[in-house]
């Protein structure tokens, strides 16, 4: 589908239009807050509304947001220098999902070649009942 058909589609109904007139108004936004805001929290934030004349920044992080928290009144006046009629800036935190590493990933980085070799002499001078030792080879064997 070209840009243009999704176009097409995206204005061919009424409630479409107001969903297409919304994303619009968003790029728009997050465009102007990557030029207002300074290079380094420009990655770190993503307008994600403009509800009665606020703006909505979502954060990636707490000290992002607390650092964006800090320059408000200078993202408001550059909002207002866009054109907009802005009353505010809300800085939120919304913490990107983290996937955790599969075991086989985390188990494959846990150990080097030289802690293995280290690992293994320590369990063979270890007697056979101590749990120590059994601990050791169990590790050796998933990694």
């Amino acid at each position: 589908m070209s840009d243009t058909s999704l176009d097409n589609y995206l204005r061919s109904t009424k409630e479409l239009v107001r969903l297409a007139n919304k994303a619009d108004k968003l790029i728009r936004l997050q465009r102007i807050y990557e030029t207002i805001a300074p290079p380094h929290l420009a990655d770190c934030g993503q307008v994600v509304n403009l509800k009665s004349g606020k703006v909505v920044v979502l954060a990636s992080n707490g000290a992002a947001a607390a650092k964006l928290r800090q320059i408000v009144p200078s993202l408001k006046d550059g909002f207002l220098r866009s054109g907009l009629e802005v009353t505010g800036v809300e800085v939120r935190v919304q913490v990107a999902a983290h996937e955790p590493a599969s075991r086989e990933e985390a188990q494959t980085r846990l150990l080097g070649a030289r802690t293995r070799k280290q690992l293994y002499d320590l369990s063979e001078q270890l007697p056979e009942s101590s749990p120590l030792r059994t601990a050791l080879e169990r590790l050796l064997r998933r990694t």
